[in-house]
């Protein structure tokens, strides 16, 4: 069984802020294994990184990459919100 990778995120009170009990307040759950899969050119980070990537290479990362990313910013299934008590 393929475990489900989330991201948890809570406001935690301000900086130097030292809590001695569980935050109160909203939970957002971000549910990164619900991502599109960005299919075989996202494997080209590495040569895009080394600076090897032909152009065609990095233009249809960039293309795939900003498609995942507005995936995510329009998708409000991909986010639970909470409120923890």
């Amino acid at each position: 069984m393929r475990s489900t990778p989330t991201v948890l995120t809570r406001r935690s009170g301000s900086a130097g802020t030292t809590l001695t009990k569980p935050p109160r307040g909203p939970t957002t759950t971000y549910h990164v294994g619900d991502v599109p899969d960005g299919g075989p050119a996202l494997g080209n980070l590495q040569q895009l990184i080394d600076g090897t990537a032909s152009e065609k290479d990095r233009e249809r990362f960039a293309e795939v990459w900003h498609g995942r990313v507005r995936a995510v910013l329009s998708d409000a299934s991909l986010f639970t919100v909470t409120t923890v008590k």
